[in-house]
């Protein structure tokens, strides 16, 4: 028994918070950033990493990877619920 100080944990979060500028455009969808555009992108950036490690994908409530046998399981979620889209900047 006892705690390993050079165990992995068996778990593992972390939280991620964006910043959407009202008038950057996203060469991707061709538009102003949004909170959709957001989600797209981190979900493209992270699938193939999760895939290389042989884990399943849920984003954004969306399962990815179906009954593909899997190691482990990447969730991407808005944290608490309050994504929110970008204000207009104020002169």
């Amino acid at each position: 028994g006892g705690v390993k100080t050079n165990a992995l944990p068996e778990q593992s979060t972390a939280v991620v918070n964006h910043r959407i500028a009202d008038d950057r455009y996203d060469v991707c969808v061709s538009k102003p950033d949004s909170v959709d555009a957001v989600k797209k992108r981190v979900t493209r950036i992270l699938s193939p990493l999760a895939s290389k490690f042989n884990l399943s994908v849920t984003a954004f409530g969306s399962d990815l990877t179906g009954d593909t046998p899997a190691y482990g399981s990447l969730f991407l979620s808005d944290a608490w619920g309050t994504a929110l889209r970008p204000a207009p900047v104020t002169p």
